[in-house]
C-alpha cells in the first residue's frame, strides 16, 4: 500500500523472502482481526538521512473495521519520523490489508471504548 510520502511493508513477501527470520501469524488469524484488536505493520518513509532513502518503523493500530481483510484502524503510536501527512499522528485514520500486518494483540478495555465510540477522542 502506498501514500503520498510513506507506503506499508508487505509482510507476506518479507516473510517469503526471509522465512528463518521474519515470521507472521497465519493468514487466517490475519484476516480475521476483529474491531479493538491491535495489528502492527512496519511503516516506510523518505529519508535522506539514512543510506537507502528511507526511515522505517514498526507501529501498532486499533482495528475498527475489517471488511475481509481490508481494515480501517487508528494510529496508536506516534512517528518518530516525521513525515508530511496529517494521518500519520497518534490517533490518525490508517487504512491497511491483511498483507501488512506483521504481529496483532488482543483488545484492551481502552481500545474496546474507542471503537464502541469512534467520533470520541482517541
Amino acid at each position: 500500500m502506498s501514500e503520498p510520502g510513506w507506503t506499508l511493508d508487505d509482510a507476506e513477501e518479507l516473510a517469503a523472502q526471509y522465512p528463518d527470520t521474519f515470521l507472521i501469524a497465519p493468514l487466517e488469524t490475519r484476516m480475521g482481526l476483529e474491531p479493538a484488536e491491535y495489528a502492527k505493520a512496519i511503516f516506510r518513509f523518505p529519508s535522506a538521512e539514512h543510506e537507502d532513502g528511507a526511515a522505517v518503523e514498526r507501529m501498532w493500530m486499533v482495528v475498527f473495521e475489517n471488511n475481509n481483510g481490508h481494515y480501517r484502524g487508528r494510529l496508536a503510536n506516534t512517528p518518530r519520523s516525521k513525515p508530511d501527512d496529517p494521518r500519520l499522528v497518534y490517533g490518525g485514520w490508517i487504512d491497511f490489508e491483511a498483507r501488512h500486518i506483521i504481529n496483532w494483540e488482543y483488545a484492551s478495555d481502552e481500545t474496546r471504548a474507542a471503537v464502541a465510540n469512534p467520533e470520541a477522542e482517541f
